[in-house]
Order: structure tokens, then C-alpha cells, then sequence
């Protein structure tokens, strides 16, 4: 499954959980946990950008575009960020922001967004 993540969790200061998924990747999840984790978070959920942007999200990760497959209506794009992202947006915005293969991106995603499975 898409963006599904094992990880090391531990509490915040600020109330939510940490979890380290290697690589250098880390984000924040609502749900309470500590120790080994598995998440996941939905393609649908990622905001996509060619710029940093001022946000309530408070997982915001920078990468490069390094796959594009069309999915029917939506593209599903992929994003290596210390980890491979899997985004999912409409052929129109992949078009009007010109993204492409090596396009260096931002993902954004709300913590309440990451799953414990």
C-alpha cells in the first residue's frame, strides 16, 4: 500500500507523537504512540507544491518527483523525500504546475492525516 511507513514513535512536547521513519524522515502524527509503529497516509491527503508555503500542516517535507503514472482521472505521483511519497492530484494541476520527473516539490499534510495500522 501506498505510503504505508514503519517507524519509531515517541511523545512530544507539544502533544503529538514523533515518528522517526529512518532516512532521515520524521513527521507527526495526533495519535498517541510510543515505540515501533506502522502508518500510513493516503495519497488524497498530501498537498503538493513547487514552493514552501505557510501552513497549519505540520509535516511538510521537500523532494523530487521521481515517477508519474496516469490512474484514470487523477495522476499518482511519486515523491522521493528520505522516503518514497506517493501523491494523488488531477491531470489538470499536474499539467498547470508543470511537474515532471526530477521536479524538486514540497508535500504538506496535516498530522490528524498520518493512520496508526
Amino acid at each position: 500500500m501506498d505510503n504505508t511507513f514503519a517507524g519509531d514513535a515517541s511523545p512530544s512536547a507539544n502533544g503529538t507523537t514523533l515518528v522517526d521513519l529512518g532516512n532521515g524522515v520524521h513527521i507527526e502524527m495526533t495519535e498517541a504512540k510510543a515505540g515501533k509503529v506502522s502508518v500510513f497516509v493516503d495519497p488524497k491527503e498530501i498537498i503538493i507544491s513547487r514552493k514552501r508555503f505557510v501552513s497549519s500542516a505540520r509535516n511538510v517535507l521537500k523532494g523530487k518527483i521521481t515517477e508519474v503514472k496516469d490512474a484514470g482521472n487523477v495522476a499518482k505521483v511519486t515523491v522521493d523525500a528520505g522516503k518514497p511519497f506517493t501523491v494523488q492530484i488531477t491531470k489538470k494541476s499536474l499539467a498547470e504546475m508543470k511537474l515532471s520527473l526530477g521536479t524538486e516539490v514540497y508535500l504538506a499534510f496535516k498530522a490528524s492525516s498520518v493512520q496508526a495500522i
